[in-house]
Order: C-alpha cells, then structure tokens, then sequence
C-alpha cells in the first residue's frame, strides 16, 4: 500500500474508532480533577522502522484539557541508534474515554501534526533532512494514585525523510513507536 493509502486508511479507522466509541461514553464526565488542568508525560520505547532500524526512544508530552474527554497538547519523540538521532515535535488531539465499571482506566487515541529532523551518522559522511510528521494512535492509562498515571502508548508515524549516504538513499515513510511511561496531573 503506498504511503497516501496507509495516511488515509489510518485517518478513517481513527474517526470511526472515536465516533463508535465516543457515542458510547458520551453520558460521562471526566473526574473532577482532570477538568481543566495540565498533564506532563515521560516516556521511554522503541522506534521500529526508522531509517537505522529499530530505535531508542523518548517521549515527553504536555496536555492541558479542553472539553470533556479531549485534550490538546505538545508531543516530543526522540530516537537515537549508533548512527541515527532524530527528533520529532508535534501538536496533538487527544480523546479519551471513561469506562465506567473501571474508572481509573482511560483508553485514549489520539492524532497530530508536526516536523520530525533525522541525521543519520555513516562513515566518514553525515546526512540530514527535516520533514513533516504525522502521529496517530491508541493508549491506556491507569490511575495509580490522585496524581499518577502510568500509561501505555502506541503511535503510527507518516513522514518523509529521505537522508543521502554512500551508496544511495535511505527513505522512511513510516516507522511505529511504542512508549511505556507515567503521567503527572499538575
């Protein structure tokens, strides 16, 4: 499937996958202490799939709530390998949702829109290139206590990095990243 098809069949399953599920839930209310307060995210993963292999990665991650259910907020991803370091910054949309027999899970998806910069580091040469960046995807958190989550996150990633080395070009359309982390309500 080429790279607008995956951009598209991912987009629509997202709106149908918030659009069954939100209806759903549509009744519950956010506890009382997410309403209109920041959350800060850390944390750690694999890249798989980026232009050196599977990679290394880092998320840092604000979100400040809007509406019930959605929130709206800064998404950094760093991945490094031996050769490769690149950094990602988006703006994302998250919605989650409330499930009422567990109330401290919260199943989440989520999308956004950003630039990503890769260098790529290959014998004696080194080669860059910066590109937009689209993440989407799904995550749970729980609530561990009032102000801890831990959290787990999936994230399908569109771009275009096309990094020159000897030999050729090296091109990443796609690459998926998986975080496990916590988040501190603030």
């Amino acid at each position: 499937m080429r790279k607008r098809e995956c951009l598209w069949v991912g987009l629509l399953t997202l709106v149908l996958a918030l659009t069954a599920t939100g209806s759903v839930f549509a009744q519950q209310t956010p506890t009382p202490e997410r309403a209109r307060n920041f959350q800060l995210g850390v944390d750690i993963g694999f890249a798989g799939g980026t232009i050196d292999g599977t990679a290394f990665a880092v998320g840092i991650s604000g979100d400040y709530t809007i509406a019930p259910h959605v929130s709206i907020g800064p998404l950094l991803q760093i991945g490094v390998t031996d050769n490769l370091s690149q950094i990602g910054v988006s703006a994302q949309a998250k919605y989650s949702l409330d499930i009422p027999d567990v109330p401290e899970l919260k199943p989440q998806f989520q999308a956004g829109i950003g630039f990503i910069h890769a260098d790529l580091d290959v014998g004696p040469t080194s080669s860059g290139d910066t590109s937009w960046l689209i993440p989407f995807g799904l995550g749970v958190e729980y609530r561990a206590v009032k102000n801890l989550y831990f959290d787990t996150t999936l994230l399908f990633n569109f771009t275009d990095l096309n990094v020159s080395v000897p030999g050729g070009n090296k091109s990443d359309n796609f690459y998926v990243t998986w975080f496990v982390g916590l988040r501190f309500l603030l």
